[in-house]
């Protein structure tokens, strides 16, 4: 009986290892689709434009998920597996990072469950796919929001470092006014987002619309932190200008403090010498 079910282990966990093999295989196949050899430099480029395009990312993964031999079950499982080992992936190598425990918890169960339904037939095997889909989907719910929660602590930490004078005095007042425009639309996306997946027990539908929504709340804490990298340079040389204005203005009024104080020092013997 056991060496029964050690067979019985070893065939279920062989399947699911050569399932994972196929799927790893059609992440690459699908992200990398343009040319059967990618120069260096354009993985880079592939990369910015997932991070970028909303739309890029989630053509890729229905692409890669619509395997005819996967089951629908399957599928979303595919759909959800895709983004969240996207979805690491940058939140590991941009912020180094490792995402948190719970992210590896739904990982877990959705093995657990993966395995379960390998060892079943018809509704069972059904059920337990289904329920391994949704762990992969919490997972990315969760990486996706660190991510977004991420890029919004850099970016305010960033905003707090110059004084309201240099935010409003860069590019004449333009940097401030899209630095709040992209903040508005980040927020707003993120918000949207939230309140969809408070509604996820309603059909898949709703599932995967929330995922998307997720993305492109990503997309635009992406878009709202990038805006402000590039503009670095310039609010750091408005910074420098304007401590060094503060410094002369500081300075000049120290010397003439001082000259005031010579003068007041020697007022009685200047009005002297002066009324011989």
């Amino acid at each position: 009986m056991k060496r029964l079910f050690l067979h019985v282990k070893i065939s279920v966990l062989s399947r699911f290892s050569l399932w994972i093999e196929r799927t790893n295989h059609l992440v690459v196949e699908s992200i990398f689709t343009t040319s059967k050899k990618i120069k260096a430099n354009d993985v880079e480029k592939l990369l910015k434009e997932l991070c970028e395009n909303a739309d890029a990312i989630i053509e890729k993964a229905n692409k890669y998920s619509q395997n005819p031999n996967f089951t629908q079950d399957e599928k979303d499982l595919a759909y959800y597996y895709f983004l969240l080992k996207h979805y690491s992936a940058d939140y590991e190598s941009r912020f180094g990072l490792i995402p948190p425990i719970q992210v590896f918890n739904e990982h877990r169960m959705a093995l657990d469950h993966f395995i379960r339904a390998k060892s079943y037939t018809g509704t069972d095997r059904e059920k337990h796919t289904g329920k391994a889909a949704d762990h992969i989907l919490r997972g990315l719910l969760d990486i996706l929001k660190l991510n977004c929660a991420e890029l919004k602590e850099i970016t305010s930490k960033r905003h707090s470092l110059f004084p309201l004078k240099v935010l409003g005095g860069a590019s004449d007042g333009e940097y401030i006014k899209e630095f709040v425009k992209l903040q508005n639309t980040a927020e707003s996306k993120l918000y949207e987002a939230k309140c969809i997946e408070a509604n996820l027990e309603i059909s898949e539908n709703q599932k995967v619309e929330s995922v998307n929504k997720f993305i492109y709340a990503f997309v635009a804490h992406n878009a709202w932190h990038e805006f402000q990298s590039k503009k670095m340079g310039a609010l750091l040389f408005h910074s420098a200008w304007y401590y060094s204005i503060k410094g002369i203005t500081v300075i000049g009024s120290l010397l003439i403090g001082i000259a005031a104080g010579v003068v007041a020092n020697h007022f009685f013997d200047i009005v002297g010498y002066f009324t011989k």
